[in-house]
């Protein structure tokens, strides 16, 4: 839906500046930090993306610097490193760490002082 919205350019006047981009990461920040419901971050994230791909010659400059450059390279390599890393990780904590058929279920209770 985003790629139609994009291809045609539905909504490329609102969108396409560094304001808009600015804003929509704002609001998604915002969203997430006082916990709103996941519907609505959802909703920012596409818009946000679409922003950015309409491209602004003052982010595209700042984008093409050699910092993000090498910045989008390292995390290009850290995703795909990742997912194997973290299944190894948590195969081996397992493997140390192996259930204890005894202990009871879910969180422990807290312990009241008085």
């Amino acid at each position: 839906m985003v790629y139609q919205f994009y291809t045609e350019g539905v909504i490329k006047r609102l969108i396409a500046n560094g304001y808009a981009l600015v804003l929509l990461t704002l609001g998604l920040g915002l969203c997430m930090h006082f916990a709103v419901p996941d519907v609505l971050s959802v909703a920012f994230f596409p818009i946000l993306l679409l922003s950015a791909a309409y491209g602004i010659p003052n982010m595209d400059a700042f984008f093409w610097t050699k910092p993000m450059q090498r910045i989008g390279d390292w995390s290009f390599s850290i995703y795909l490193v990742h997912q194997p890393l973290m299944y190894t990780i948590g195969r081996v904590m397992a493997y140390l760490n192996p259930p204890n058929p005894n202990a009871p279920a879910g969180p422990s209770p807290p312990k009241w002082r008085c």
